[in-house]
């Protein structure tokens, strides 16, 4: 086994366990919503330190090059998507709603429990689902693609570069979105198109930052909002 290919599976191995152990319990565990929004310290400190893991194994600095005005324009316009995209479902589904937003009373001390926890949570989404699962699923497919070729290198019986980039991109949304389904199908829709959304926000900063930020805000909005 060359190089390349020894890689190629120690990258695979990597990203399979990442799944397991992250991506696949959200889609087996659908429990109640209001337990989900209670946020405890060191369920603050564990989200903090898985964080840190996956950017490390991403290998790639998340920090940006600079934040400019188009980015912050950019981030406006996608949290006044996401709140849209929000209102539309809403008024087709009221059932949605009531069931994402719980009646939950805040003391001044949850409250700050709860803007770190949520803000963690937004950190952990979108460096999981927007940052290291499609980079780091690009890297494999692509790797696949470039070693499946004849012997030869006859480009011609290569797999086209949108076939891993495309499936590269819908992976994670596919795990990111069904996880919602206890919050009702409207809820997969609107993870799917928020999903969408952030993640090109993502690629646009080249940076998961800007989207936890935009994440944040939206679910501040959402569970305060009475």
């Amino acid at each position: 086994m060359n190089v390349k290919k020894q890689r190629i599976l120690t990258k695979g191995m990597e990203f399979s366990f990442v799944i397991l152990l992250l991506a696949v319990p959200p889609l087996i565990y659908q429990g109640n919503e209001e337990l989900r929004i209670r946020f405890t310290l060191p369920e603050i400190a564990a989200a903090a330190g898985i964080c840190a893991g996956l950017l490390l194994l991403c290998g790639t600095s998340p920090l940006p090059r600079r934040f400019s005005l188009k980015d912050m324009l950019l981030s406006v316009t996608v949290l006044a998507s996401l709140i849209a995209v929000m209102l539309c479902i809403w008024f087709l589904s009221p059932l949605y709603h009531s069931s994402r937003n719980p009646p939950v009373t805040f003391t001044t001390g949850s409250l700050t429990l709860f803007a770190a926890g949520t803000f963690i949570s937004a950190c952990y989404e979108e460096i999981l689902y927007r940052w290291y699962l499609p980079r780091t699923a690009g890297t494999i497919l692509k790797g696949l693609s470039a070693v499946s070729g004849t012997p030869d290198g006859d480009k011609r019986y290569r797999t086209p570069e949108f076939v891993p980039e495309t499936a590269a991109e819908l992976l994670p949304l596919l795990l990111f979105a069904p996880a919602h389904l206890y919050l009702g199908v409207p809820a997969v829709i609107n993870a799917f198109i928020a999903g969408t959304l952030l993640r090109t926000l993502v690629q646009k900063t080249a940076t998961p930052f800007t989207a936890a930020a935009v994440h944040w805000i939206y679910n501040m909005l959402v569970y305060t909002w009475k």
